[in-house]
């Protein structure tokens, strides 16, 4: 099986639609999800993307129930961390 690196940009694109290169991040979810690849994130991405979900309620793009859920969507998904 194929490994991926990801950051918290692509993740970010899973969640808020506004985003550039959607697709490719929507593909890369979707791979994942069929077990297509398996993804690797450094062990800041659970923080990053709380602060990304934070800023998108705070400027009104995303609902806070909307971005908790993403929380713990993303924290159950079984992606291997990175620990410098």
């Amino acid at each position: 099986m194929n490994s991926i690196i990801i950051d918290v940009s692509v993740v970010a694109k899973w969640y808020l639609t506004t985003e550039e290169n959607e697709s490719i991040a929507s593909q890369i979810r979707e791979d994942f999800l069929n077990h297509r690849v398996r993804l690797h994130a450094p062990s800041l991405i659970y923080f990053e993307l709380a602060n990304v979900l934070y800023r998108a309620v705070k400027d009104s793009r995303l609902s806070f129930a909307k971005a908790q859920g993403a929380l713990e969507t993303f924290y159950r998904l079984d992606v291997v961390v990175l620990v410098a």
